[in-house]
């Protein structure tokens, strides 16, 4: 009976169509060694005292020729796969990739981190870091295969302390120490493309109160003021305007709302609007305003918060302009 089984060992797992993937002769190696143990139950004459001379023992009961094949049939066709061609392996290597960036971006995974020096830094993502590092904010953008961030507080030494994924946001922490001479009060990273989760909302964070920079519009991003609350990206201070007379921005203001008047000289009032804006983050707004002025007159557009905070004063801006034609 051992001898039989080896031979159909050997036989099941040279009749494989490719030759076996990944661990090659490993299944022919294990058929060989049951095909061995097998045979020496065969010549053996032990025999359980308990077991029935009328029959088979007990023990040989559970090793039939039938029921031995059967195992050795599916364990060589378990073992016995074609080998998989180049195309496929690549393919079966980016699903990998694909699957571990994956796993990267679950709730609680902190993110691999590059700490970036801003002199290294290539020429458009250096010009992308100019515009923030003025102002409180915290600002992520996609440069080829990865993501930079920049956070950025004047008056502090900042550092990038962690990227954390949760439920609902990426957390990009920050940490601030003593301001010192020759110590930039910004920080730049970045993270892989393919690690970043860009179904969350990103909220930059130092002691809960770092800001966020958004730009749900799609406007041309702009260098962001010291201390300000308003930066216009249109019109520019000293522009001669027509009506409609567009204004575009970021804001990040209480109740996220940005009022928008323009006035003459004498500051009457010739059009007045507003638009929604960031209230927590940066964020972009856009609105158009239609008025009546002879060219040449002088205007000022004023952009200002509706209400504050307590007893904070409200923030606004108020911009130079001249009528044309």
């Amino acid at each position: 009976m051992g001898l039989h089984l080896l031979a159909l060992s050997i036989m099941i797992a040279r009749t494989c169509p490719e030759r076996l993937a990944v661990l090659d002769w490993a299944w022919p190696s294990a058929l060989l060694a049951a095909g061995l143990v097998v045979m020496y139950l065969a010549i053996s004459d032990r025999r359980p005292k308990t077991s029935d001379r009328k029959g088979e023992s007990g023990l040989r009961k559970w090793f039939t020729m039938r029921e031995l094949a059967a195992v050795l049939l599916v364990l060589a066709l378990t073992g016995c796969r074609p080998t998989a061609a180049d195309g496929e392996l690549e393919e079966l290597r980016a699903r990998i990739g694909e699957l571990e960036a994956q796993l990267r971006r679950v709730e609680g995974t902190r993110l691999p981190v590059d700490y970036e020096l801003y002199e290294d830094l290539p020429g458009d993502v250096r010009s992308w870091v100019d515009l923030f590092t003025s102002a409180r904010v915290g600002a992520h953008r996609r440069f080829g295969d990865r993501v930079y961030l920049v956070a950025s507080w004047p008056g502090v030494a900042l550092s990038l302390s962690r990227v954390e994924v949760r439920t609902d946001e990426v957390a990009v922490v920050a940490w601030a120490g003593p301001a010192f001479p020759g110590r930039r009060p910004f920080a730049v990273g970045s993270v892989a493309a393919s690690d970043w989760p860009s179904d969350r909302e990103v909220n930059f964070r130092l002691e809960g109160s770092l800001l966020g920079f958004g730009n749900r519009l799609g406007l041309p991003e702009v260098p962001l003021p010291s201390g300000a609350r308003i930066a216009l990206v249109t019109p520019s201070p000293g522009q001669v305007v027509s009506s409609p007379l567009r204004v575009a921005g970021f804001a990040t203001l209480f109740e996220a709302w940005v009022a928008i008047r323009l006035l003459d000289a004498e500051g009457r009032e010739l059009a007045a609007g507003g638009a929604h804006a960031g209230f927590y983050n940066w964020d972009s707004f856009q609105t158009s305003l239609e008025f009546d002025a002879p060219p040449g007159t002088e205007l000022v557009l004023v952009l200002e918060e509706t209400a504050t905070e307590g007893d904070a004063p409200p923030h606004g801006i108020r911009i130079p302009l001249k009528a044309g034609k």
